[in-house]
């Protein structure tokens, strides 16, 4: 699986790297000529904010987990831009805070045995318990690393843009938090996981025009210690939003 989004992945960067090359290929050229030298493309996209629509994908879904569809993320990102001499290419690197919130019908609870005293999993809750909200929710402080492409300016003043990255982040909040189904909407909040992986690291892509574009997140690392929770990697697909 993991391999088929990387080649995924490539694949649309190439076509669209040809696509944007193609494009500026055909703008009408002036016939007049010029000695002045190409300079560097200003830096840009030094604020980055990203927001998803959150997945979890199971090697074995555990019995009974059902998530609800408004699984959502929110990403900022303060990133320094550096253009690549005269080129259409540039490097940025920074760091950030991004935040994951997956609700379903289930909690994340040791299920210690015999055999493995230290394993957790996701278990429904009981069919007696009348709730409002359940999730879970992960909060990672993040440093990316990008290569980025930015077609010249159109008439319009904007821009294609293509973004390769990798990030990678340490978990430094978890909670998960449910909400009871009665006049004073009692809530209850749990803070230890001890079995969660404390360090995640994964790609993403990025295609937008302007200050707005698409992004989608594939996580490389597991979201429990090994051995010690059922295989899970975090997915997400969203909008892009570069204000400055």
């Amino acid at each position: 699986m993991r391999i088929k989004v990387i080649t995924f992945t490539i694949s649309m960067l190439a076509i669209s790297v040809s696509i944007f090359g193609q494009s500026q290929n055909q703008q009408p050229t002036s016939t007049k000529t010029t000695t002045q030298p190409k300079e560097p493309m200003e830096k840009m996209d030094n604020f980055v904010v990203d927001l998803g629509y959150e997945m979890l994908m199971f090697e074995n879904k555990p019995n009974g987990l059902d998530f609800k569809p408004w699984n959502n993320g929110m990403s900022f990102y303060l990133l320094y831009d550096r253009p690549i001499m005269t080129s259409n290419f540039a490097i940025a690197i920074g760091g950030g805070i991004s935040s994951q919130s997956y609700y379903s019908n289930s909690q994340i609870r040791r299920v210690g045995n015999d055999e493995k005293e230290d394993y957790s999993t996701f278990q429904k809750l009981p069919d007696s318990v009348d709730y409002r909200n359940n999730k879970v929710a992960l909060t990672y402080l993040d440093i990316p690393l990008e290569l980025r492409y930015r077609s010249n300016e159109d008439n319009r003043g904007h821009r294609w843009k293509l973004t390769l990255g990798f990030k990678a982040g340490w978990q430094f909040d978890v909670h998960d938090k449910l909400v009871i189904d009665n006049n004073r909407k009692d809530k209850y909040k749990t803070y230890i996981f001890p079995d969660l992986h404390e360090f995640r690291y994964g790609a993403y892509f990025r295609a937008g025009y302007g200050k707005v574009g698409l992004n989608a997140y594939y996580g490389l690392s597991p979201l429990f210690n090994e051995g010690h929770g059922p295989e899970a990697t975090q997915l997400s697909i969203g909008v892009t939003i570069t204000p400055f």
